[in-house]
């Protein structure tokens, strides 16, 4: 919900001074233990975090890749009925030039996709606004990829891609580096 970082309730409660509902306990112990939770599977829109293999330093830069740290998030609709024990369809989502994995947190195309379809739909953040799924962005999105067939049951046999802009030339690319892994694509 708000803007493109979903950053409007967080903004809130900052102004407010009461940062209370963003906060966990976090027991250490646990954390050293390398104990983690079981996915989330309610159905909606997440923003799931995942360890690249790509080291390309830490911070924000200028130009891409902008986001280098080996910790890189991605949008992820889970669909309405989805059960961890049934494999469904994954639509992966390509952002348009200059925006980024929330791209499409606001609208309706996750739920006309996800919802629609039955399907996980996923959107990475390939590594910034403007790689346009080469080299460092190519990587990031086929790790999300893994990272999602990793975390939930995933139909191998219906996996669709599809975007505009640049998300459709991602499209494009994709289908035409691995046309054996895409039931369809729609740039």
């Amino acid at each position: 919900e708000g803007g493109n970082w979903r950053e409007d309730a967080q903004a809130r409660a900052l102004a407010l001074g009461d940062v209370s509902a963003f906060t966990t306990t976090v027991d250490p112990d646990r954390l050293r233990s390398g104990a983690s939770d079981p996915p989330i599977t309610d159905p909606g829109f997440y923003n799931r975090i995942f360890r690249s293999r790509q080291d390309l330093g830490e911070g924000v830069g200028g130009s891409f890749p902008q986001y280098r740290g080996r910790w890189q998030p991605y949008g992820l609709w889970i669909p309405r009925g989805y059960d961890p024990a049934s494999p469904a369809p994954l639509v992966l989502v390509l952002h348009s030039l200059n925006v980024h994995h929330n791209q499409y947190a606001g609208s309706n195309l996750y739920r006309h996709l996800g919802d629609g379809l039955g399907a996980l739909a996923v959107t990475p953040l390939a590594r910034g606004p403007d790689g346009w799924y080469w080299n460092e962005a190519l990587v990031d999105t086929l790790e999300v990829w893994a990272d999602v067939r990793a975390h939930y049951a995933v139909d191998g046999e219906r996996t669709y891609v599809t975007g505009y802009s640049m998300g459709g030339y991602g499209t494009w690319r994709l289908t035409t580096l691995m046309p054996d892994r895409f039931a369809g694509a729609v740039s």
